[in-house]
């Protein structure tokens, strides 16, 4: 029929949720035919490419292999996270304190933010410098829930995202440091601090919020 019709010789099946069966059906037919037959894997089989195969009292075992991340992988991952770190924190040290000293003169207020992001293992407390008036600012400490009902009524009129993850455009909570600080992404050189506590990590996903993780489906 339609193999012959159009001269078929590579057969590719897309639908991942055929059963033995139909399978078992179609791969005669390929080799009847002397047609090249594949698939699309599913996500089980695309995992079942990283294992290793075994015995245990001539028993056939099936083991997942461990990510790079694993074992010794952790450990070489946390100790550069560590010397890195360390080292950026003492090599930009002057910058650091010129950029709290012009915090410091802009505007009343703590030189570093405080923020609660959500990690791996549960809620911890990420590092900035302040780029917003404190009276703006989230947080029991800063602007509670007053700064919290003036984030949401800025997020629904001017946020530049869609979905959970927000960024209010030419946000007007903003101080006229804070504004370069955000723009040249210099407000976020205190999360070398999380790093070197091993709350964050150099290469890793951006913590988020718990109001956008809440919103996650």
């Amino acid at each position: 029929g339609l193999l012959h019709e159009h001269a078929v010789d590579e057969l590719i099946l897309s639908d991942t949720s055929l059963t033995a069966e139909q399978l078992a059906d179609l791969v005669p037919i390929a080799e009847e035919e002397r047609i090249t037959l594949k698939q699309i894997p599913n996500l089980y089989e695309v995992k079942a490419t990283n294992i290793n195969v075994g015995t245990l009292a001539g028993i056939p075992l099936v083991e997942f292999k461990k990510t790079r991340l694993d074992g010794w992988g952790r450990i070489a991952k946390r100790l550069f996270d560590v010397a890195v770190s360390s080292l950026l924190l003492l090599l930009l040290s002057p910058l650091l304190l010129l950029v709290a000293l012009l915090i410091r003169i802009d505007s009343r207020g703590p030189v570093i933010y405080k923020n609660r992001r959500v990690g791996p293992y549960g809620l911890f407390t990420a590092y900035k410098f302040r780029s917003m008036y404190v009276e703006y600012s989230t947080g029991a400490e800063y602007g509670g829930k007053a700064a919290e009902a003036y984030e949401d009524k800025l997020i629904k009129e001017k946020s530049a995202r869609e979905g959970p993850i927000f960024k209010i455009k030419d946000d007007p909570r903003r101080t006229r440091v804070g504004r370069f600080l955000e723009r040249t992404s210099l407000d976020e050189l205190p999360q070398l601090l999380n790093v070197f506590q091993g709350t964050m990590s150099l290469i890793g996903p951006r913590p988020h919020m718990p109001k956008e993780v809440a919103k996650y489906e």
